[in-house]
């Protein structure tokens, strides 16, 4: 026998009051042949069992369908009229029930649902306000009504954060922050993940935005286990330590490097490895990472935790930072550090954190070495150095290299001739204070060959002891006063007002040393009676002996280039800050 439509209809609502009697936390309201339009009825849902109205945790409003066609069964779809998605869009959405009748056994039936947001109407009506129904994707009930309690909490919990004025509402900029939220089961929240869809939001200020509806056939599930210390190598490069995590079992991600900034992701499924680094740090650190890559691509040799991993094949490598290709970034770093370590320069210069035009002095100074130019004398400034560097016939060398004066002949040029000099006499006070060494005794044995009879030479010998003293005066280095005090005692006696030059220079290194003998101020006299006609002498050895109302009679006489000329010279030093002024 048929069974009519009030049978139909009640045996529907009795199969879901049945199946929700199971929660102790879920009151139905289900009137048989209930007249209310578009809605029949409602699920309270409680914070504890009991159903106490103080724990009352919020109602969702339901609509129930009952039928006998099977088609439910088949593809879970079942028709909803655009009028009752409108009604139910007004009122902050529903949960629509659509339960499949047995229409030879009533007792069995099959309960499927739709929690319908505000997002999911307006999304389902879309295009499609004209129609009069639309047929909507059902899902079939959670076997455990604990499960589909979720659903419940979920549901309410959603209405607060959809509302009319978050779906009309434009955002200025493209969105680019996304979260998903959602009410799980304590201690399991992945579970509600892996079995009902989620909503994905943005935030516009304090405003949540539902942007998508998430299935989970959508989503990608992974396991990821807990951060383990861990040891790799390759056949040629150092030990480094790091962390690593296992995903699914068969991926093995580590994050290595004094930085972190080596990634190594080994794919036990695939047999395959990737590497990735963003080159940071020191010259070593630069070198280790870049080491291990290169063993990675061309020797295969990986180790982890002395475990060989060989057979396993590099399929990626990836270098920030790098020049080109990673094996001409190692083989510049090679050729880097043999340079620096060559000048005596320290390899704690952090290369990618100096300033661009630091990084272009090194890279003229690696390709001068590889592939050297004419002859010449250059400075390489960077990371606080500089590097005086000789080329001559194709051979590079540091000036203060042991045995250059031996291996080289240098010259100045004088009215047209060539007089035998010594490399230094190029040399400033700022090189002198930023060199990474200087040869002190290659400086003092080089003078001694050099015939200091003739003028021109003698003036250069002595501006580089003076420029040893102006390094002295700004770094306070007594080396410095020691071998500009050397480099003086090598020149020989000569006509009056050179030797009175030389003594005036001998004492301002006295001076600075707090050692002026009386002496010395005897010597200065004297040569006070010597120099009647040369102010500028009587200007220094006034200055010397401290004569301050000399020294200011004297340099008033001179013309405003001199005075700038005197205030250049490092006995300037001793003149009183008004003059200096």
């Amino acid at each position: 026998m048929a069974l009519n439509k009030k049978q139909i209809e009640e045996a529907g609502i009795a199969s879901l009051k049945q199946y929700l009697l199971d929660s102790p936390y879920i009151d139905s309201d289900l009137p048989s042949n209930d007249k209310t339009p578009s809605f029949d009825g409602s699920l309270t849902i409680y914070t504890t069992p009991g159903l106490k109205k103080k724990n009352m945790k919020g109602i969702a409003a339901i609509q129930i369908k009952s039928t006998t066609n099977k088609s439910i069964l088949k593809n879970r779809k079942f028709p909803v009229e655009v009028a009752d998605l409108n009604n139910y869009f007004h009122q902050s959405g529903v949960i629509f029930f659509v339960i499949y009748v047995n229409p030879n056994n009533i007792r069995q039936t099959k309960i499927y649902y739709k929690d319908m947001l505000l997002f999911d109407i307006k999304e389902a009506l879309k295009g499609k306000e004209a129609q009069q129904s639309i047929k909507l994707e059902f899902e079939k009930i959670d076997e455990n009504v604990s499960d589909f309690r979720l659903v419940l909490e979920n549901f309410l919990y959603h209405q607060d954060f959809q509302s009319k004025f978050s779906l009309q509402h434009v955002q200025e900029k493209e969105p680019t922050n996304f979260v998903m939220k959602w009410i799980g089961e304590k201690g399991n929240q992945m579970k509600y993940m892996q079995k009902h869809s989620m909503f994905l939001y943005t935030v516009d200020g304090n405003l949540p935005i539902p942007v998508k509806r998430i299935k989970p056939e959508e989503l990608q599930f992974f396991t990821k286990t807990e951060e383990e210390s861990v040891v790799l190598n390759t056949k040629n490069s150092i030990k480094f330590s790091g962390k690593k995590t296992i995903i699914n079992n068969s991926i093995i991600e580590i994050l290595f490097g004094q930085y972190n900034e080596n990634y190594l992701e080994v794919n036990t499924d695939n047999r395959t490895v990737q590497f990735r680094t963003n080159l940071k740090g020191d010259i070593d650190n630069i070198l280790n990472c870049l080491i291990f890559m290169d063993d990675l691509n061309k020797n295969g040799s990986l180790y982890i935790d002395g475990h060989d991993l060989s057979s396993i094949e590099a399929t990626n490598s990836e270098a920030s930072g790098s020049f080109g290709s990673y094996e001409e970034t190692l083989n510049f770093f090679k050729d880097l550090k043999t340079i620096l370590s060559d000048n005596h320069i320290p390899l704690n210069i952090n290369f990618f954190e100096l300033p661009d035009k630091d990084i272009q002095q090194l890279n003229d100074l690696v390709n001068n070495y590889i592939f050297p130019g004419e002859d010449r004398l250059m400075k390489y400034e960077f990371a606080g150095y500089i590097l005086p560097i000789l080329t001559v016939n194709k051979n590079v060398m540091n000036i203060f290299d042991d045995n250059i004066v031996n291996q080289v002949i240098f010259y100045i040029k004088v009215n047209e001739e060539f007089i035998n000099a010594v490399p230094y006499v190029f040399l400033d006070a700022k090189t002198i204070i930023h060199a990474p060494f200087i040869n002190y005794l290659a400086i003092r044995e080089s003078i001694k060959n050099l015939n200091l009879e003739q003028i021109e030479l003698r003036e250069s010998i002595t501006w580089l002891a003076l420029n040893f003293i102006r390094a002295y005066d700004q770094i306070e280095k007594t080396e410095f006063l020691d071998l500009a005090y050397d480099i003086l005692e090598e020149l020989p006696e000569s006509n009056e007002e050179q030797n009175i030059r030389l003594l005036i220079n001998k004492a301002q290194i006295l001076k600075r040393r707090r050692r002026m003998s009386p002496i010395v101020y005897q010597d200065l006299l004297m040569a006070l009676d010597n120099c009647k006609n040369d102010a500028f002498s009587q200007f220094g050895i006034y200055l010397l002996i401290d004569d301050n109302v000399k020294v200011k009679e004297i340099f008033k006489t001179f013309d405003e280039n001199f005075k700038k000329y005197i205030l250049e010279l490092p006995i300037s030093v001793f003149m009183d800050s008004s003059l200096r002024e």
